[in-house]
């Protein structure tokens, strides 16, 4: 906890609006003392408090939204609907909308890409998403590595091919969301 309140407060130094946190009990809840330390830390520096994809791994999902809306200081829930991708929990992203009543902003994420954004915002209704928006690339130059001893993980691109932000990606949900959210 201390550690996250410390990264809470430098991120307010360093000149952040805003804190992205999560903290649940071993049994899948919500665990409020430790969510309400951290609100309180950010709270200090008037950042705003996005509650991050562990939501997704809360055992009841509606329950847990009550929590974070009772909290007083989360502002938004990111999610992909208690599934890998957005889309896949579209439907669940779409009790949330409803549930929360504006009281919270449900903001849909995981797997958004430019093909299902606009199908995303407009089954779900949320008025906000979170893209990666990657693609693979080359570092622009190269850098001397042993191959025995990678410094990546093995699940990860090999070395010298780095994830980057793709603007084409950017852009092409921008416009897919810009007519979806038109229709809202």
């Amino acid at each position: 906890m201390k550690a996250m309140e410390c990264d809470i407060n430098e991120c307010a130094k360093a000149g952040a609006t805003g804190v992205v946190v999560g903290a649940l009990t071993p049994g899948g809840d919500i665990d409020e003392p430790k969510l309400n330390r951290l609100v309180q830390c950010a709270a200090q520096h008037s950042l705003h408090v996005t509650f991050h994809r562990a939501f997704d791994h809360t055992k009841d999902p509606m329950a847990a939204l009550r929590v974070l809306i009772s909290s007083g200081g989360v502002k938004r829930i990111l999610t992909s609907g208690q599934r890998a991708t957005a889309e896949e929990g579209v439907g669940v992203i779409q009790q949330l909308v409803g549930e929360s009543q504006g009281r919270i902003q449900i903001m849909a994420g995981g797997g958004v890409t430019p093909e299902n954004a606009a199908t995303i915002i407009t089954r779900s209704g949320v008025a906000h998403i979170h893209a990666s928006a990657r693609s693979l690339g080359t570092q622009p130059e190269p850098i001397h590595s042993n191959p025995l001893c990678p410094f990546r993980a093995t699940t990860l691109p090999p070395e010298g091919v780095v994830m980057q932000t793709d603007a084409e990606k950017v852009s092409a949900i921008l416009i897919a969301t810009h007519a979806a959210t038109e229709s809202l």
